[in-house]
């Protein structure tokens, strides 16, 4: 058997009052249909039963079924009740402040002594936070539940402890933060969104100093014109390289130094023809990206900085930098 508490004796004194409403409505107010009168006594036995088993959760869910099918003001009070032994203090308050609304000159002087007694006594619990929000349009919503749209007529009314604030707007990246609040207490809290189209824009300094960047396009393309340059160069060095080759190898005189010349002018042909071979690839190469680059112009953000530079040495020809 439950414990009888004062609270569970004022339930069961209720539960006959309710039932005789719901089934002999007054003309105060829109008569519910026969199924939704019998389906609330139902709901409101069930949320009795809940509440006498401790389960307090599952008796404000029934007594919430039962005022959306027969809205009368005697279950305000019980679902004030639930709220305060949930320890959800807006909830209660808002509910047993209805109630003495609804209920007028219905409500007896003694029960609306104990009901404005109650309002007081939760009243301690209460905070409220005021949100200055930066864009009108935005949604609030504190512990998961949507309070309201900026810009807010008036502060949120919060229970005590922690609370977690969300406000969300398109177009805008999500802000959201987690307080403590203490009973009574009044809190500001400015919120500054933040557009994500500032985040994504760069900034006007940025902006001018990647604009007097070349691009990857004009560096691949100005690269590979001095490598098609350098391998033109190169070619005719070659050229005139075999051809001093050539005219060592049919000269006449002092064999050692004829063997010493054409060995020079061997050495030197074979180092431009390589030069030469390096240079057609890297031109290869450069178009290959340039045409890569063309295709690609339009992404002004890829725009970087670069830095180019050629090694030669007797036996090889180097390139280097940072793109």
């Amino acid at each position: 058997m439950p414990k009888l508490t004062r609270t569970n004796l004022v339930y069961r004194l209720l539960v006959a009052t309710l039932f005789s409403i719901l089934l002999f409505p007054s003309s105060a107010w829109s008569e519910p249909s026969e199924t939704d009168k019998q389906e609330a006594a139902r709901r409101f036995q069930q949320g009795v039963e809940l509440h006498d088993a401790g389960n307090y959760r599952g008796a404000q869910i029934e007594f919430r079924q039962a005022y959306r099918l027969a809205p009368i003001y005697n279950l305000l009070f019980n679902l004030g009740q639930e709220s305060v032994e949930l320890k959800e203090y807006v909830e209660a308050h808002q509910n047993f402040v209805q109630y003495l609304r609804d209920g007028g000159d219905k409500i007896s002087p003694q029960r609306r002594i104990i009901v404005e007694r109650e309002i007081s006594r939760i009243q301690k619990y209460l905070a409220s936070i005021e949100l200055n929000i930066s864009a009108a349009g935005a949604e609030i919503a504190i512990d998961g539940i949507v309070v309201g749209v900026s810009p807010l007529s008036e502060p949120v009314q919060v229970s005590i402890g922690r609370r977690k604030i969300v406000v969300t707007l398109e177009g805008y990246a999500l802000w959201e933060r987690t307080m403590d609040v203490a009973g009574e207490q009044r809190k500001t809290v400015e919120v500054k969104l933040l557009s994500l189209r500032a985040i994504t824009a760069p900034s006007g300094p940025a902006t001018a100093a990647s604009s007097s960047q070349p691009t990857r396009f004009w560096l691949s393309l100005g690269a590979t014109g001095a490598f098609i340059a350098g391998t033109g160069i190169a070619a005719v060095l070659t050229n005139n390289a075999k051809s001093d080759y050539e005219d060592e190898v049919g000269s006449i005189g002092d064999p050692m130094g004829k063997l010493k010349r054409i060995d020079d002018a061997g050495q030197k042909y074979k180092r431009l023809a390589l030069y030469t071979d390096i240079g057609i690839g890297l031109s290869v190469v450069g178009l290959i990206t340039t045409i890569i680059f063309a295709g690609s112009e339009t992404e002004k953000n890829s725009v970087s900085s670069a830095n180019l530079q050629m090694t030669v040495t007797p036996n090889r020809v180097g390139f280097s930098g940072s793109f």
